[in-house]
């Protein structure tokens, strides 16, 4: 099913913005108080902070090459922690990505047990989820995206009379096929 919010997220590259998104989107999920660390300069091992019962480390990535980003802030971390700049008891990454169940499931288990700290990986999906289901000024805010506006209503006819021309193509092409 086609979502402009999945399409703006998939094409974000400001990553100013996707910052600024992220930490007002997490201070409604369940992380309020975060201390955003700035865009400006360099953040010391952390895109932002939470204390409170326990310190959480968030980092936020727009690169294609997640994994590999989650890994240099997972060892960036790890020494600020070795050092004694921060703790760490809870690790957040959050990537416009896409990634399916199964792959973070494995990813959550090897960070977990590699690191002492607990690990959630917030991708693209969730993000979109949010921001279509409880945040739509935030969608508002970053993509343009008003709710049920006259340009959602034409987007939603354009995919149904889409899929319906998949549908019947798939089904000519059988019926040729069985010829």
């Amino acid at each position: 099913m086609y979502s402009r919010t999945r399409d703006e997220l998939s094409e974000m590259t400001d990553f100013s913005a996707f910052e600024d998104l992220c930490n007002l989107l997490l201070s409604r999920i369940g992380y309020e108080g975060l201390d955003p660390q700035g865009i400006q300069g360099r953040d010391g091992g952390k895109d932002s902070i939470l204390r409170r019962d326990k310190t959480t480390v968030f980092h936020y990535s727009l690169r294609t090459d997640w994994e590999s980003k989650l890994d240099e802030d997972l060892q960036t971390v790890q020494k600020h922690v070795e050092a004694g700049d921060f703790s760490c008891e809870h690790f957040v990454f959050v990537t416009n990505e896409f990634i399916g169940g199964e792959k973070k499931g494995k990813k959550k288990n090897g960070v977990e047990a590699e690191y002492p700290w607990s690990f959630e990986l917030i991708d693209g999906l969730r993000i979109q989820k949010e921001l279509d289901a409880h945040h739509l000024d935030l969608r508002k805010q970053f993509f343009g995206i008003s709710d049920d506006g006259p340009e959602t209503k034409l987007l939603d006819e354009l995919e149904s009379w889409r899929d319906q021309r998949i549908k019947k193509n798939q089904e000519q092409r059988r019926s040729i096929s069985q010829l």
